[in-house]
């Protein structure tokens, strides 16, 4: 990225990229703004979501009170994946101004989710409406100063912006990392061997090596701890044993520090805050988390749901993640509708099998919709849980 072509913006002079429409500093139109600079390819040069004039009217004033600022700026709240806020106001406050879209169920629960995990990063977050920036701007920038005067000795874990590729995205295949974390799965013999020592000594025999990419060792701790989740009898009923499993997230929490430092720490743990709806929604469709082969429990009534949430967040609060049962519901709905469509598009595939205008073949990636609706027969309360009133698995296929 330090060879890409800076120019220097026309107000503040500060240093601008022709991919940015804004100056980040002043919220001023960048007059070298080039929307043919976005490429895929290039972590840089992704294309965003652009400012909204709500977002762009509210930077510029406080630019205008001397308030320092930055505008949509990355945030790298995990070793993989950033987010840019609207505005990052002295460094240690998040604003955010939010349109009609963030009122959606959905859009509400993953605002909610990265909101905890930029709060575990040290920032404060403070969400307005775009209307208020429209009607009362000034009530906005008085709410803005008080929490500034409010806020002294807050100072982020992390802040972290346009960071080098090299130190970020992985810079090893998928398929490799999978394969590194089963082969270093079958030699963790004891808990001792989940340690910094042993993980680089064994990793350091690969090439290319994930060892030294935030990223890659990012992705191949959590399927470590995807295979490494075991089950447990608790009251006649398999359940997940969260005791062993936060033992062992507490270690890849000290490899990743011990490896990378503080902030690749904090990384982990918010990757985890923001998966976490997703892990359980998994031990209630399919008992087992995606990397897993086998299912490990059967989650077959409401109070199991319960009794899961409440162990997990038991052994994971104290690494500030958390879940909560109404994120879970939307979870599992935003499952079941994935279903749904993968059942109208199998119905579609057996009505050209008859005609033999398909091939058996092709429709085997859709092949595990039949062992999940024989499953699913053990889930007639889900329906009732979610208020979804669709049969889950009555003459479907």
């Amino acid at each position: 990225m330090a060879a890409e072509r800076q120019q220097l913006c026309k107000k503040c002079y500060n240093k601008i990229f022709p991919y940015q429409k804004y100056c980040r500093k002043c919220a001023s139109y960048n007059i070298y703004y080039d929307d043919s600079q976005f490429n895929v390819g290039n972590k840089s040069k992704i294309k965003r979501s652009e400012s909204t004039s709500y977002v762009v009217q509210l930077a510029k004033e406080l630019y205008s009170l001397g308030i320092e600022l930055t505008l949509e700026p990355e945030i790298w709240y995990t070793s993989c994946d950033f987010y840019t806020p609207d505005l990052v106001v002295n460094n240690k406050i998040i604003i955010e101004v939010d349109g009609p879209v963030h009122e959606n169920m959905k859009i509400k629960k993953n605002d909610r989710i990265r909101q905890r995990a930029l709060e575990n990063t040290g920032y404060l977050v403070y969400r307005f409406k775009n209307r208020e920036i429209a009607e009362s701007l000034g009530d906005v920038i008085t709410k803005i100063k008080y929490i500034l005067s409010q806020s002294r000795g807050v100072s982020p874990k992390i802040f972290e912006i346009d960071v080098p590729e090299g130190n970020t995205m992985s810079n090893i295949s998928g398929s490799f990392v999978k394969a590194y974390a089963s082969a270093l799965n079958s030699t963790l013999l004891t808990i001792d061997r989940w340690d910094a020592i042993y993980f680089k000594e064994f990793l350091s025999r690969y090439d290319p090596s994930p060892i030294d990419n935030r990223c890659a060792m990012e992705k191949l701790i959590f399927i470590l701890l995807g295979l490494s989740l075991r089950s447990k009898d608790y009251q006649d009923e398999r359940v997940i044993d969260f005791g062993h499993y936060s033992v062992l997230f507490d270690k890849s929490v000290a490899i990743m520090n011990e490896l990378f430092g503080k902030a690749a720490e904090i990384e982990l743990k918010n990757a985890f805050n923001i998966t976490a709806t997703n892990f359980i929604k998994n031990l209630i469709f399919y008992g087992k988390p995606r990397v897993a082969v086998s299912r490990l429990v059967w989650i077959k009534y409401y109070n199991s749901i319960v009794y899961h949430i409440n162990e997990f967040n038991e052994y994971f609060l104290k690494f500030g993640i958390s879940v909560e049962e109404s994120d879970v519901k939307l979870e599992c709905l935003g499952e079941l509708e994935k279903i749904e469509c993968r059942l109208q598009e199998r119905a579609r595939f057996n009505r050209l099998i008859k005609n033999d205008k398909i091939s058996k073949s092709e429709i085997n990636r859709l092949s595990w919709l039949e062992i999940w609706l024989e499953e699913a027969k053990s889930l007639h309360w889900l329906s009732e849980w979610l208020g979804y009133e669709k049969p889950l698995y009555h003459n479907r296929l």
